[in-house]
């Protein structure tokens, strides 16, 4: 670095050959070609990366993976006899694992054949955390990283782990095309009273609730949600509900949000006056599909409980979203 920014004379070819020659040894030259490999892919994919999420880059198919996990296996083994560069070149394994364990449900069946999902979920979470660990020491002052890393880790692997089984779509909307966002895929922080609740009556199992160490005082007896569009500065959709018409039987009630088109990746869901109930959307927009196609009628799953909403229960005052649902015609 120092010789590139301080020396006219350098060659960027020169100092990146040397860097990849001593951070992974006799793999050097694999490693090299991963990385034109995924240059080149970025470079063709007409995407302005910044504002794709991963999950969400179309280049991202089975070919390519295939073809990074062949050079990465092929890089280590190369370097069987020297731990230092193995596990440097292991540690590369670790991106193109979540990467692919995010894009996983936009793969195509046969692409999907080609991968041992829960092989490589296993692998990932066994390499993670040595390697949080190693970039980011739980020591000095990187240590602040660390933990917010290993919480980040925590969900997606939650994330990961759940995205395996079915999916339960409500009968009302069978014979169409239905994404489902659980509660596993909400923003959690219990430090707002926002957290994540056993719900047996949910076909989840759990929900996101907001309530008991904060509960939702409405406003003018109302209770929000909606839909943020964070780089357009807008709304795309909102539901005011009216305590008087919250449902009174502490049930899960699925509530039309309305339709919705997204534009970009940018938009997440939001619940609660105090918008504390949140969900990323950027996996429900495709970048190079039509207006149409980026088109879906929006609903949530609620659940109120406790006097504050239901007068006369003994129940605890909650508000609980296990869902969301993105509906078309097929």
């Amino acid at each position: 670095m120092h010789s590139t920014t301080n020396t006219n004379a350098c060659s960027a070819k020169a100092e990146i050959d040397a860097f990849m020659k001593g951070m992974y040894g006799k793999a050097a030259p694999i490693m090299s070609e991963l990385l034109d490999f995924i240059a080149n892919k970025q470079r063709n994919s007409g995407m302005a990366l910044g504002a794709v999420p991963p999950n969400m880059r179309t280049y991202l198919d089975g070919a390519y993976f295939t073809k990074a996990f062949s050079l990465l296996g092929q890089a280590v083994a190369k370097v069987q006899d020297d731990s230092r560069r193995r596990a440097n070149v292991e540690r590369e394994f670790i991106p193109f694992q979540a990467a692919l364990l995010r894009r996983f449900s936009r793969l195509t069946s046969e692409e999907r054949e080609q991968f041992d999902y829960d092989a490589i979920l296993e692998s990932y979470a066994k390499m993670i955390i040595p390697s949080i660990d190693y970039y980011y020491p739980t020591k000095g002052d990187r240590r602040g990283f660390n933990a917010s890393l290993k919480g980040q880790l925590k969900k997606n692997l939650l994330v990961f782990r759940e995205s395996r089984k079915e999916v339960p779509v409500p009968k009302i909307f069978e014979g169409k095309r239905v994404i489902v966002m659980p509660y596993y895929k909400f923003t959690t922080s219990a430090s707002v009273g926002v957290t994540i609740l056993d719900e047996p009556e949910s076909p989840f199992g759990k929900g996101i609730a907001k309530g008991k160490a904060t509960p939702e005082k409405t406003k003018d007896g109302v209770t929000g949600f909606g839909i943020w569009d964070t780089d357009r500065k807008c709304p795309l959709a909102s539901k005011d509900i009216r305590t008087d018409d919250i449902p009174k039987d502490e049930k899960f009630h699925i509530v039309h949000l309305g339709k919705v088109r997204f534009h970009n990746s940018s938009p997440y869901f939001w619940g609660t006056s105090t918008w504390q109930i949140q969900c990323k959307l950027d996996e429900i927009y495709e970048p190079t599909a039509t207006n149409d196609e980026n088109t879906y009628d929006a609903y949530f799953s609620v659940k109120f409980s406790g006097a504050l909403y239901v007068p006369g229960s003994s129940s605890e005052e909650w508000i609980i979203v296990d869902a969301l649902y993105f509906v078309q015609d097929k």
